[in-house]
């Protein structure tokens, strides 16, 4: 039975994201992941700017750029009509060389990782866990696969599998639930962008909720359509979608024949979720499995990123080697961590109040606090400032006064 520094348990983005920087660190490592190989995931994701210096420093950003990702600058929130409600502009961060934010496709994303960890990290697929028997000083991981029974020993385990993690309800307590938003979304790929407006995502805000439109690399693009959560699936064929489109979000440029241009389409679900302990033993979570955000921030990604950046760097600081620094260093990261997660969740979900409200009063307050605020630099620079990573500033009551578009003291 051969001992690792480090097991790490889902091949999702975070627990590549973990190998990687575990691996460049100089660990020993081994990923395991349950599926024989990664599935085909449907989506568009944004790297915020703290995302991209991460993976400069993890000397992958230059992999990625070679796949061509297309520079996000600014992201635009209007009204049905298309009347400009607010706007942030990556441009205006300072003291950071990323003043930008990038997108692209997941699979081309999470290729990257799995490039960077190749002959770094071993990597079994197709990988079920039976059991994990913690000791004083490292866990006994017992698993199997189609080659028979897999057992290592290991003195940390990264648990991130994912959002229903099997191994956070049965080794973690409390766990908590997960907490389900009154509606989802409809992701559909399209086969052009249109030049809607280049290097922006737009955020429509309408009587039935958000219609977000995303510029994706290689002249396509991605709208997330906003539908109830109801016992009757909200399926409809292509011209449908786009009748409902062009009712409902006269604002949105569609051309003529636009359902044409639906390649794919994919329904998903949103939550809310933070475990009430992330540390059991020598076992951390982190990803999908210690906290789930709303979607509508874009911060999943980035945050499964940030979460590998500070177990690493804790890690590093305490050492894993003796052992019994191990819960130290856990410990640590929580105390760190938390807070920063605590934060991109409360920004999430407020964002989410203000975007996917359907209910007259509610969708009139946003309105009124989006157009309210439009000018008011400062309270702009410091949310864009919590959504791009680069620093979490407490938002106090003068950053809701009508200062000047510039002031952003």
């Amino acid at each position: 039975m051969r001992r690792y520094d480090v097991a790490i348990i889902g091949a999702g983005l975070a627990g590549l994201a973990a190998a990687c920087a575990f691996a460049l660190a100089q660990y020993d490592v081994i990923l395991l992941e349950r599926q024989s190989q990664l599935r085909p995931i449907n989506k568009g994701e944004l790297l915020q700017p703290r995302t991209l210096a991460i993976l400069h420093e993890w000397n992958m950003l230059e992999e990625l750029f070679a796949q061509s990702p297309l520079r996000i600058k600014t992201l635009g929130s209007y009204d049905a009509r298309g009347h400009l409600l607010g706007l942030f502009d990556y441009h205006t961060l300072k003291n950071t060389p990323y003043n930008y934010a990038l997108i692209h496709y997941y699979p081309v994303i999470r290729q990257v990782f799995v490039n960077h960890i190749q002959h770094r990290v071993e990597l079994q697929m197709g990988t079920h866990i039976d059991q994990i028997m913690p000791h004083d000083d490292y866990a006994l991981v017992a698993g199997h696969n189609r080659e028979g029974d897999v057992k290592i020993a290991a003195s940390l385990i990264v648990v991130a599998d994912g959002r229903h993690s099997a191994i956070r309800e049965r080794y973690f307590q409390p766990t908590g639930k997960l907490a389900n938003y009154a509606h989802r979304f409809l992701g559909l790929d399209l086969d052009s962008d249109f030049h809607f407006a280049p290097g922006q995502i737009m955020t429509y805000l309408t009587r039935h909720g958000a219609r977000i439109w995303y510029p994706m690399p290689g002249g396509g693009s991605r709208l997330y359509i906003q539908v109830p959560v109801s016992p009757v699936p909200w399926i409809r064929s292509p011209s449908e979608i786009e009748a409902t489109l062009r009712c409902d979000t006269p604002g949105l440029p569609l051309p003529s024949h636009w359902a044409d241009t639906i390649r794919s389409r994919q329904s998903f679900k949103v939550w809310r979720y933070l475990a009430p302990t992330w540390i059991q033993s020598n076992m951390i979570l982190i990803g999908d499995a210690a906290h789930i955000s709303h979607p509508i921030a874009g911060q999943g990604m980035n945050a499964a990123i940030e979460d590998a950046w500070w177990l690493v760097t804790t890690c590093k600081r305490y050492h894993l080697q003796p052992s019994h620094q191990i819960p130290l260093a856990l410990q640590t990261y929580e105390q760190t961590r938390r807070p920063q997660v605590h934060h991109v969740l409360r920004i999430s979900h407020r964002l989410s109040l203000i975007c996917t409200a359907t209910s007259w009063p509610r969708r009139s307050l946003a309105r009124y606090m989006l157009r309210a605020n439009h000018n008011n630099g400062r309270l702009k620079y410091k949310a864009l400032l919590g959504i791009a990573g680069l620093h979490r500033p407490r938002l106090r009551f003068r950053d809701l006064l009508p200062f000047r578009s510039g002031d952003i003291s």
